[in-house]
Order: C-alpha cells, then sequence, then structure tokens
C-alpha cells in the first residue's frame, strides 16, 4: 500500500489532487488525519462543487462537480441498520465501519456506480450527521432541495434542522400531493420560507384553502395545480417572479389584480406569468388606462417558458410612475397572460 500519510504535506496534496471528487470523498471516510487532507483539498475547489438534497422514499444528499466541462454526480444515501440487516444483497456486500466527525457508529458501502450507502440506528439521526459532514468537508451549503412521496413528519424534522444550519437555499422543488392532512401540509410549508426559488405543487383540501393565510414571499414562485389560487391569494404571493398554471382565475380577477398594483400594492412583483380561464385582453383592461404598442422588443425576464411574444403589448403605469407592460402569448393549447414591470 502507498504510504501516503508518511509524505509531507505538499506531495501529499498534489497525489490528492490526482483523485476525481468521488475518490476524494471515499479517502476523507477513512479517518480524521484522512478527511482533513481531503477537505483541505476540496474547499480550494469547491466553486465547482454544489449540493443538493432529496427526500423521498429515502434520504440523499448529492455532489454534482464539474470536472474537464463534464458535470458528474454522486450521491449519499441514508439508511437504517435494520434494513440493511433484512436485505441479503447489502449483506453480502463489502461494508466498512466509521465515524463521521467522530460522531456514529454508522456502516458505509461504496460503489464503483459513485453510490454510498451509510447505515444508522435511526436514519434522521444519521442523515443529519451524513449533512453536515459533506457540507464541512466542502465547506458549501445546500444548493437545491428536493421533496416527493416522503415520510413527512420525519422529512419535517430535517427541514427544520437544515434551516437552523443555514440561512437560505437556493432552489427547491416541492411536490406535495402525497400529503393528505392540511396541518401536515402547513407545517410543511412552514419549513420552506427560506428558500429563493421555489417550485410547488400540491393538491390542498377544501380546509385547508379556506382557512390558510399565510403570504407567499419569495424571489421566484412557481405554481402547478394552482385551481386553489384565488384572487385574494394571489395578492399574498408577493414575489419578484411568479408563474402560476392551472388556475381557475377569470379576466376580472386579473383587472381587479392589475388595479391593486396601480395603486401601489404588490411592489416586488418584476415579472407574472398567469394560465387563467378564457383570457381576453379587452376585459382584463377594463377601466384601466393604457398604452396600446407594438413590435415591443424588450428582454423577457422569464427563463422558465418558451414563449413568442405577440405584437401588441399594452403598457401600464402605476401612482407612482412605475410602468409595466402586459400581454398574451400561447404556450402549447393554452394562452398566457404575463406582465413584465419596467418595461
Amino acid at each position: 500500500m502507498f504510504p501516503l500519510l508518511l509524505l509531507d504535506p505538499v506531495s501529499c496534496e498534489n497525489v490528492l489532487n490526482q483523485l476525481n471528487p468521488y475518490e476524494l470523498f471515499k479517502f476523507s471516510l477513512c479517518s480524521k488525519i484522512s478527511n482533513l487532507l481531503a477537505r483541505n483539498v476540496a474547499v480550494k475547489v469547491n466553486d465547482s462543487f454544489s449540493l443538493d438534497i432529496h427526500l423521498d422514499e429515502s434520504y440523499s444528499i448529492g455532489i454534482q462537480y464539474e470536472t474537464s466541462h463534464v458535470f458528474e454526480y454522486f450521491s449519499c444515501r441514508s439508511n437504517t441498520i435494520h434494513n440493511m440487516l433484512g436485505d441479503s444483497s447489502i449483506v453480502s456486500k463489502s461494508v466498512e465501519h466509521g465515524k463521521l466527525n467522530g460522531n456514529g457508529p454508522s456502516m458505509f458501502h461504496t460503489s464503483d456506480e459513485k453510490n454510498v450507502e451509510t447505515y444508522w440506528e435511526d436514519e434522521v439521526v444519521g442523515f443529519k450527521l451524513l449533512i453536515e459532514y459533506v457540507m464541512n468537508l466542502y465547506d458549501k451549503p445546500i444548493d437545491i432541495l428536493y421533496f416527493h412521496k416522503t415520510d413527512s413528519l420525519k422529512s419535517i424534522e430535517i427541514l427544520r434542522w437544515i434551516n437552523t444550519r443555514q440561512g437560505s437555499i437556493r432552489f427547491g422543488h416541492f411536490d406535495l400531493c402525497h400529503v393528505n392532512s392540511d396541518h401536515t401540509l402547513s407545517r410543511i410549508l412552514d419549513q420552506i420560507k427560506n428558500i429563493n426559488e421555489l417550485d410547488l405543487v400540491m393538491l390542498p383540501g377544501s380546509e385547508f384553502i379556506k382557512n390558510d393565510t399565510r403570504r407567499y414571499e419569495f424571489e421566484e414562485l412557481t405554481i402547478t395545480n394552482g385551481y386553489w389560487v384565488t384572487l385574494p391569494r394571489l395578492v399574498d404571493m408577493n414575489c419578484h417572479i411568479l408563474n402560476v398554471s392551472g388556475t381557475e382565475l377569470t379576466n376580472y380577477d386579473v383587472n381587479s389584480f392589475l388595479k391593486m398594483w396601480i395603486n401601489g400594492e404588490l411592489d416586488k412583483l418584476k415579472l407574472m406569468t398567469l394560465n387563467i380561464l378564457e383570457v381576453d385582453i379587452l376585459k382584463i383592461m377594463e377601466g384601466i388606462q393604457y398604452l396600446k404598442k407594438r413590435n415591443y422588443s424588450g428582454e423577457s425576464f422569464s427563463v422558465s417558458l418558451d414563449i413568442t411574444k405577440n405584437d401588441i403589448f399594452y403598457i401600464i403605469c402605476r401612482t407612482d410612475g412605475l410602468a409595466a407592460s402586459t400581454y398574451v402569448t400561447k404556450f402549447g393549447n393554452h394562452l398566457v397572460f404575463n406582465m413584465e414591470v419596467g418595461k
């Protein structure tokens, strides 16, 4: 075996620089010294890393990195020791014993498919330790969070812990269609306020729709299955970028919304796309002063919808002088109402 740890620090670092990120991660698991050496190397190149968390049928943290202009990925998953002992295919594999940051006990299995399986008495406690380990190793925050078909109560505990660990998360995709309890749904929504860009899918019950009065304030909010988005709830979505599809909003709802904006409400809004029922721009503009303009050449803020602009735009103005362009585009078989502030 090559006596790596006997080398001087510079030579040791030169050798570790030859490892790919997955190999470096596996090396970090060997001991406290190997962890420190790996961390010194990883921190110097951490601009090429991003971390994401998956809360679904299992709990995993993924590491994406770039090598020679190619993006690669490996993941680390938390399991219970009980599940391992009940799966003969796992028991027959080579499993290593170790600790993360001095905590444990835990067991590891690494594979050539760039997956790391970890096993704990309590998979939630173990997953927190795993997240802490990866974040410390790369000196990086969680960048992306996925939530789908998971044990909601355990995942709420993980979300609450993540919120104490870092101030914000860049992007989150939350598919909450499997959450049957309005109370649980509300508890999950309470834990995602620190996400900057949220992609939200949910099927709330009638009581939730009637009683929920929370404000949705994000840098960007995208909602599908937006049948529950009524006019009062739309007004409570004070985001910079707002994309809502599948709504039952009417032209008159949008008309009322624009009048509120003209009178100084929704001051954060920069871009909005709404899929509404039977779009009629003249009904939307009823009672609103506007300037009709053709061949508008402004640049859209939107990066999530591949839309082609109509050549007719309706320029409206707030009482404070801020202008916005409104227009209708076609997305698939649907007409979409668009609003861009400052255009």
